[in-house]
C-alpha cells in the first residue's frame, strides 16, 4: 500500500482505493451499480449543500428583521438600521438563490436518471 495523489483533486489517498474519498473520482474498475450509487451520493450532497445555504440565508433574514424590530425605542423605526437592512437584503437574495439552486438540482439535467423516477 502506498500513498498517492488523486489525479483530479490532488489530495493524498491510499493506492488501494477504487474511488477517491474526497472527490468521488473512480480510480479503478467499479461496477455500474457502484457508479450509480456514487452518482446519487454526489447529487444528494449537492442537494444537502443547497438546502443548508437556503437555511443560512433564511436565518440571516430573520436576524435582520429582529434587529430592525428591536432597534430604537419603538418597533419598526424608519429608516431601518444599516446592518439590519443589509442582513435582510442578503437573506432574501440568498434564500431565493438557494431555492432556485434546489429547484435546478431536482428538475435539471444534472439529476441522475435513476433518481428521476422517484418523487420528492
Amino acid at each position: 500500500m502506498a500513498i498517492v495523489n488523486c489525479p483530479k483533486c490532488t489530495k493524498r489517498i491510499s493506492s488501494q482505493h477504487k474511488v477517491c474519498p474526497h472527490c468521488s473520482l473512480p480510480l479503478g474498475d467499479i461496477s455500474d451499480e457502484e457508479r450509480k450509487r456514487l452518482e446519487i451520493e454526489r447529487w444528494k450532497d449537492k442537494v444537502y449543500r443547497a438546502t443548508n445555504f437556503s437555511y443560512l440565508a433564511l436565518t440571516s433574514l430573520i436576524v435582520g428583521v429582529l434587529w430592525w424590530w428591536m432597534s430604537g425605542a419603538g418597533a419598526w423605526v424608519m429608516p431601518p438600521p444599516i446592518p439590519a437592512f443589509v442582513l435582510i437584503v442578503m437573506g432574501v437574495i440568498g434564500y431565493l438563490v438557494g431555492r432556485g439552486w434546489l429547484l435546478w438540482l431536482r428538475i435539471g439535467p444534472g439529476r441522475p436518471d435513476h433518481v428521476r423516477k422517484r418523487r420528492f
